[in-house]
C-alpha cells in the first residue's frame, strides 16, 4: 500500500514538474533566473538587481495554478 501510495505521488509530481517546465521552459531557479544563485554573493547580486522580486512571485503562482489544478482531478 505505501509503495503504491509512493508510486502514485512521484507519478504527480512529475506530471506538475513536466507542466510547469511545459509553460516556462525549465524547472530550476539558474535557468528560470537566467543567473547562478550558487554563492551569497550571487545570491546578493540577483536580490540587487530585484529578480526575485520581479521573476519569482508569477511563477510561484503559475506554480500554485497547476497544483491547484491537480488537486481539482483528484
Amino acid at each position: 500500500e505505501d509503495a503504491l501510495a509512493d508510486h502514485l505521488h512521484r507519478r504527480r509530481v512529475r506530471r506538475l514538474v513536466a507542466a510547469f517546465e511545459g509553460r516556462h521552459g525549465a524547472s530550476e531557479c539558474r535557468a528560470l533566473l537566467g543567473c547562478a544563485i550558487d554563492t551569497p554573493e550571487k545570491r546578493q547580486a540577483a536580490r540587487d538587481s530585484g529578480l526575485f522580486l520581479k521573476v519569482c512571485p508569477p511563477l510561484v503562482r503559475s506554480a500554485a495554478e497547476l497544483l491547484e489544478g491537480e488537486l481539482a482531478e483528484r
